[in-house]
């Protein structure tokens, strides 16, 4: 809470608190390729994890991406994750997607939305390749 005023000023005020969480990431100047890329290098394919099947989200990049919101399309079935996550550098992350007894048989598409460097909201794609 913000403290009160000194003394016995009564006017009307209004009194207002907030509480931050800034993520904050040092990126060494030799760092290869650019942040703004990395969203579009992620990687999809649908694993076993838990109990059925995730989306699993590998980044080759050298750059954190934070997704916000992911859907995945395949025979006319989606599936979505409005949890999103975050995929560090060089590393797979995994996105369940409700339960899925089994992959999907045939080509899928992932749309994403992720956070860019300016906390923007940016949308983006991915079509598998075909098996």
């Amino acid at each position: 809470m913000p403290p009160k005023a000194a003394g016995n000023d009564r006017r009307n005020a209004l009194r207002l608190a907030f509480r931050t969480r800034i993520k904050l990431f040092f990126r060494p100047a030799a760092l290869a390729g650019a942040a703004r890329d990395a969203p579009g290098s992620v990687t999809w394919r649908f694993a076993r994890g838990g109990t059925g099947y995730v989306l699993r989200a590998s980044n080759p990049s050298a750059y954190h991406v934070t997704f916000s919101r992911i859907v995945a399309r395949a025979g006319g079935e989606t599936w979505s994750n409005d949890e999103g996550g975050m995929v560090d550098p060089g590393a797979s992350a995994d996105f369940p997607l409700g339960l899925l007894a089994a992959p999907p048989a045939g080509p899928f598409s992932v749309e994403y939305r992720y956070l860019d460097d300016f906390g923007g909201s940016q949308d983006g794609a991915y079509q598998a390749p075909p098996r």
